[in-house]
């Protein structure tokens, strides 16, 4: 009795599906990534007024329209981001969950702290990336017949400029609440620059996605291969 090759396929499906959530994940940041866009214009206008109340040389109109301008991005790119931050999570552990169930390889943590990493103070400073890197290198390492080997070097410019993104943020809104103009200026001077290194990070993240995605595919279809070679094998031992 032989087996039909739709139910082989079927039995022989391994990892579970995380193109979807890929998908997802880079829709939401394409979204963050207009409103960044829109935040540094924003931010830009505001430099440019704070300059002119330096001067005197404003109305209370104008100040008025800037702040309703500002805050409906800043609060428009705050949603944005925690829809990316659900969005990403939900694809970034699946995928190392997926590394686990392949077999081929050893993973340092549970699928767990591919979530939780990014919560706990301190830990959130190295963990993540270790977990990038660990999806980054074993699922090519896992994947037979590998034509091409990326280097990890993105990950560490990435991961670089998102600690520099975290601090920069930190200080600027704590500028950002002083009363001083002086401190106003810095804080939107160091915002525009934050802002610039949070969008230069993004297109990485997405780029990493977008790889991981890949790796991901090959190292489904390199199973599937496997498993039907074994089916194969299987059968002509019964026949």
């Amino acid at each position: 009795m032989r087996i039909s090759l739709l139910e082989v396929h079927l039995m022989m499906i391994i990892l579970s599906d995380n193109a979807q959530r890929a998908k997802n994940s880079l829709i939401a940041f394409y979204v963050l990534g207009i409103t960044q866009v829109a935040l540094l214009f924003s931010t830009f206008l505001q430099y440019n007024l704070l300059k002119r109340i330096e001067n005197g040389n404003y109305t209370q109109a104008e100040a008025e329209a800037n702040d309703l301008r500002h805050q409906v991005i800043v609060y428009s790119n705050i949603f944005i981001y925690i829809v990316c931050i659900v969005f990403f999570i939900m694809w970034f552990r699946r995928a190392y969950f997926n590394l686990s169930m392949s077999t081929r390889a050893y993973t340092e943590f549970t699928e767990g702290w591919a979530a939780g990493a990014w919560f706990v103070p301190f830990i959130n400073l190295v963990r993540p990336f270790t977990i990038m890197k660990e999806i980054w290198v074993k699922t090519q390492e896992a994947t037979d017949n590998l034509i091409t080997y990326k280097k990890p070097t993105i990950l560490g410019l990435w991961w670089t400029l998102w600690i520099i993104n975290n601090i920069g943020t930190n200080i600027s809104t704590r500028l950002f609440n002083s009363n001083s103009l002086d401190d106003l200026l810095i804080s939107t001077q160091l915002s525009f620059v934050v802002n610039l290194i949070e969008i230069a990070a993004l297109v990485l993240l997405i780029i990493i996605i977008k790889n991981v995605n890949v790796f991901e595919q090959n190292l489904q279809q390199s199973l599937l291969n496997e498993r039907e070679t074994e089916s194969e094998d299987k059968l002509n031992f019964i026949v």
